[in-house]
């Protein structure tokens, strides 16, 4: 396997293990150990593969995540879904959430719901 190769499964292995822990307390050191490099070389390889930082893209991932639990998990609290998703509070969150979605969570939520008619809501189960 050539050198390209092998970052590419290596930093496939890294985006598996943000996928199944972005909830938990994870920083770029773990990130980086998962993929089996040190975390100097691991920035930059990320970075260069993906385009995007590795913190930035966890960061990504919990907002997206998070706002899909807003919509689908009405009843769970704005705190509870920023604890679930890795951040630290909900202050926090609702920052991150306001910057990268230009609304703060609530709002977010609020607008979703108010889109949403019964009639457009399908559950499948397989």
């Amino acid at each position: 396997m050539n050198s390209r190769n092998e970052y590419i499964h290596r930093i496939n292995r890294a985006l598996q293990f943000i996928e199944k822990f972005y909830g938990d307390n994870i920083g770029l050191k773990d990130i980086a150990d998962a993929a089996f490099f040190s975390k100097y070389h691991f920035h930059r390889i990320f970075s260069t593969i993906l385009g995007e930082a590795p913190i930035e893209y966890l960061r990504r991932i919990r907002l997206e995540k998070a706002a899909v639990f807003l919509h689908l998990y009405p009843n769970y609290s704005i705190t509870r879904i920023a604890l679930n998703t890795g951040f630290s509070s909900s202050s926090v969150f609702s920052r991150s959430f306001q910057i990268y979605f230009g609304t703060t969570p609530k709002e977010f939520r609020k607008r979703k719901r108010s889109q949403q008619s019964p009639e457009s809501i399908v559950l499948s189960y397989n």
